[in-house]
């Protein structure tokens, strides 16, 4: 037998039909929405039995079990039936026309619909951190003679070093490591990990520097990491090579080799395609506010002899790094071993070198290569405090003089803006040279609090 359908009144069967048509016409506009409507006061919301999460989607639209379904006519609070009418009666209300429908799931939509908008156009406060820790291989008293013997234990360094990432880990920061030697590579995988933290690391170095390598660490319960790269960095970018010695330069360079014991003099390009370095990058996403960004970090070849080796890898990791990085803000830091005003500081910094400067690589005959980047990037030193740090490396090697000196650098690319700097000494305000009580490795630690912006 037929069962009879219960009545349904005109008002009704309008709300149904409209429901598709009134959410195409809420998503056209969606725009021109605040996050609390213009049409009604702040207290209609009181009554809605909806909370609205942090989420950018509707999925952070919590709907309790007992919220009338959208097609709900029954009695309304006097908020929403003077919002009704008011629409009704607007000629310039948005939704003329689809008046029957709900005025608090349309509330509802609105809103949502611009926490959407605002989250799109959102920014996110990321804090980055790179430190040269000082490899525990490399920490010899017979080394650092005019250092305590006590302050360049490892077992004593490391516990110091440590405590210095602790307040960073605290803040949330995506820390770039260099100089981790494999004895501390492990230690470290453990040391984050306990805080939230994942750590990619990369060994390439040699017994005597105790194979050391970089790391980065990053808080996963802040940030989704989307994408991870390592590789050697002369690898990422093809290097002119030298044409072959003819049978007559072979034979006199093989004797001379043999007379002297000393094999001839490797050009600038042979020196910086047999660097072991390798660069790292990572994509990180922030899952707050689904903004990205790109971070790179690298631990420059100690070639200061060589301008044009350094200018060489400098143009390697910044090109790079912007590669990597595409269309998002990218940061690039780590220990680089130029002062400000090197060739590969000046390249980095201003995107090119003129061909006649005199750390600019010359290509062999036959070969080309350019020096330009992309784009410059700007040090967040520099932009915050209009200059370089005074200095950020402070040692002494056996009799050697003191070297004190700005190595390391946090890079950002054009739209990234600094926010803030971790304060730095004045080599009047220490006791040095490092390594020391205060300062467990031979460099400091640099920070920044960088904005970056999503699409």
């Amino acid at each position: 037998m037929e069962t009879a359908r219960p009545a349904t009144s005109p008002l009704t069967r309008m709300s149904i039909v409209v429901q598709p048509v009134a959410l195409r016409l809420l998503q056209r506009q969606a725009p021109a929405f605040a996050p609390r409507s213009a049409f009604a006061p702040r207290s209609a919301f009181a009554g809605s039995k909806r909370s609205f999460g942090s989420g950018a989607h509707t999925r952070g639209v919590q709907q309790h079990a007992h919220t009338a379904p959208i097609g709900f006519t029954g009695p309304r609070s006097a908020h929403v039936a003077a919002f009704v009418a008011s629409s009704v009666a607007s000629r310039a209300s948005p939704f003329r026309g689809i008046s029957q429908l709900s005025a608090t799931h349309r509330l509802r939509r609105a809103r949502t619909f611009a926490t959407a908008t605002t989250a799109m156009a959102s920014s996110h406060d990321a804090r980055v951190v790179t430190y040269n820790v000082l490899s525990s291989s490399l920490c010899e008293p017979t080394y650092f003679t005019h250092c305590a013997p006590d302050d360049l234990d490892p077992d004593n360094r490391y516990p110091r070093m440590l405590e210095k990432l602790e307040a960073e880990i605290a803040a949330g920061a995506v820390i770039g490591l260099q100089e981790v030697s494999q004895k501390w590579a492990g230690k470290l995988h453990v040391f984050f990990a306990e805080r939230g933290y994942h750590l990619v690391c990369s060994l390439y170095g040699k017994p005597f520097n105790g194979y050391m390598g970089i790391a980065l660490a990053v808080p996963v319960e802040a940030y989704e990491v989307t994408k991870v790269d390592i590789s050697r960095c002369s690898d990422t970018k093809r290097l002119p090579r030298e044409p072959k010695p003819g049978g007559l330069k072979k034979f006199f360079s093989g004797l001379v080799e043999k007379i002297t014991g000393k094999r001839p003099p490797q050009s600038d390009w042979q020196l910086a395609r047999n660097r072991f370095n390798t660069i790292m990058y990572a994509t990180l996403k922030c899952k707050e506010s689904g903004v990205a960004f790109g971070v790179a970090n690298y631990h420059m070849p100690c070639m200061f002899r060589n301008p044009g080796v350094m200018t060489i890898h400098s143009q390697l990791a910044a090109a790079y790094a912007q590669r990597m990085a595409g269309d998002l803000p990218a940061v690039l830091m780590g220990d680089f071993n130029l002062k400000p005003g090197d060739g590969g500081y000046d390249l980095i910094t201003t995107g090119d070198i003129p061909s006649s400067h005199e750390a600019a690589p010359v290509a062999p005959e036959g070969e080309k290569w350019s020096t330009a980047l992309p784009y410059p990037m700007r040090s967040a030193y520099k932009v915050k405090n209009g200059s370089e740090p005074d200095f950020t490396n402070f040692a002494q090697i056996k009799d050697d003089p003191q070297f004190i000196d700005t190595l390391d650098y946090i890079f950002v690319s054009p739209a990234v803006e600094v926010k803030e700097v971790m304060p730095l000494p004045h080599r009047n305000d220490v006791k040095g040279p490092f390594p020391s009580k205060a300062e467990p490795s031979d460099h400091i630690m640099l920070a920044a609090t960088l904005t970056v912006k999503g699409k």
